[in-house]
């Protein structure tokens, strides 16, 4: 009921949730874009968060910050410090949340991820936004030095496993893929925000030295793989390196030569 309120006194519409045992949403995301978390926790439960991201609570939620000494959580573009907000009382408490950057608020249920035979789920490096229930923040390397440099996800990326929820930050329009075993799906480098880990990462060549040269899309391209078993991919539309381009270069190029200055 109280997360209903909320949602109800924002004038805008909930646009997911996830059923609890007791039939009532666990969370709610509202808002169209630079959406905002709303959070149910029952007692003892708690949301795990990256700092910065608290927009509203009820005055009785514990706070707490922790330190996780990880080189290779910093490597992977997460920060080493966290905020995790507790419910400590007998009735359920609301905790809101929103992304650190104009983003888009991604659920993942890794129940389901893990149901397809995968173990974990990698994403691009500062994704992670929360996760509720039992989820374990992790990092994975890549030892393939080709792929490091070309395949558009470093040597480190993070990822997350468990049978809980993760919210990930995504950017412009968020499209999900069941990759079939075997299929496989060019993208670019960018626009991959997260993959199963029975995903193959791999790269290609984005055409020849004209395509390279002028057509805008680097030197590579990357290929999702669905292996022997497939698994999910999530993409965006609009990463926030593309994003950030945008607002500090603020001439367009259009057909003819010509230039617009938004």
């Amino acid at each position: 009921q109280k997360l209903s309120r909320i949602a109800t006194m924002s004038g805008v519409d909930v646009t997911a949730g996830i059923v609890g045992a007791e039939g009532a949403a666990k969370y709610a995301i509202v808002g169209g874009d630079c959406q905002v978390l709303n959070v149910k926790l029952e007692p003892s439960e708690s949301v795990r968060c990256e700092p910065g991201m608290l927009m509203h609570m009820h005055p009785k939620v514990t706070p707490v910050t922790s330190f996780a000494c990880s080189c290779g959580r910093a490597c992977a573009g997460e920060s080493q410090w966290s905020s995790e907000f507790i419910n400590k009382t007998k009735d359920p408490l609301v905790v809101g949340l929103t992304p650190n950057t104009p983003a888009k608020v991604v659920p993942v249920d890794l129940s389901t991820i893990t149901a397809g035979g995968a173990k974990a789920l990698r994403f691009q490096q500062g994704a992670w936004m929360a996760s509720i229930g039992k989820v374990s923040l992790s990092y994975s390397s890549q030892c393939n030095p080709c792929r490091c440099c070309c395949s558009g996800q470093g040597a480190i990326s993070s990822s997350v496993k468990g049978d809980g929820t993760v919210f990930l930050e995504g950017h412009g329009t968020v499209m999900t893929k069941i990759l079939g075993a075997g299929e496989k799906m060019v993208v670019d480098q960018d626009s991959v925000l997260a993959w199963a880990d029975t995903v193959d990462l791999n790269f290609r060549m984005a055409g020849g030295c004209c395509a390279i040269c002028c057509g805008g899309e680097g030197m590579f391209n990357t290929v999702l793989d669905g292996g022997n078993k497939g698994g999910l991919v999530i993409l965006q539309s609009m990463p926030f390196q593309k994003f950030r381009q945008a607002i500090l270069n603020p001439t367009t190029r259009q057909g003819g030569g010509k230039t617009n200055n938004v």
